[in-house]
């Protein structure tokens, strides 16, 4: 009775593993803006058009897991959020001491729409020091805000 019992329980086990497949997804540039600053005054807007730039998610939906994606999975990551209605990965990148780039990520898992928002700072000085603020967060002058939009799309495996 025992062996019985913990055949069927394998099997379900391993079944539960033979459908947690990757999904693919390929998200296709669609329209962006960056947005300019100079001592933390707007100076211009910029229309982005790159037409050949893509992204490619992986993601494990069974586990509710990224496995792959924009700017995730590396150090400087804060969170990620899975709801019913969309996935969010938002981190902090300190690029070469000074400068920070801030990114959030948003994929609506309804319409496939990636949503891109990445702002870089450089950190103030006063008196030879970085300055925290009440947070304890660097305190930066915005150098360039970015927001891009990508049509996602799940795409099947070659083999």
């Amino acid at each position: 009775m025992k062996k019985t019992l913990f055949i069927i329980f394998v099997s379900l086990f391993m079944s539960v593993n033979g459908y947690a497949e990757t999904l693919l997804l390929k998200c296709e540039f669609i329209d962006g803006k960056l947005d300019r600053y100079k001592d933390n005054k707007f100076l211009k807007v910029e229309k982005i058009n790159d037409p050949t730039k893509e992204h490619e998610i992986k993601l494990n939906t069974a586990l509710k897991k990224i496995i792959e994606a924009p700017y995730h999975g590396g150090f400087g990551m804060d969170w990620e959020i899975w709801q019913e209605d969309y996935i969010q990965w938002k981190g902090v990148v300190n690029i070469a001491l000074k400068y920070d780039t801030y990114y959030t990520y948003t994929l609506d898992r309804v319409t496939g729409i990636l949503s891109e928002d990445r702002k870089s700072t450089i950190r103030i000085v006063k008196d030879g020091h970085y300055q925290k603020d009440a947070n304890g967060k660097w305190k930066g002058d915005t150098q360039y805000h970015i927001t891009s939009t990508y049509q996602c799309e799940k795409k099947d495996r070659l083999f």
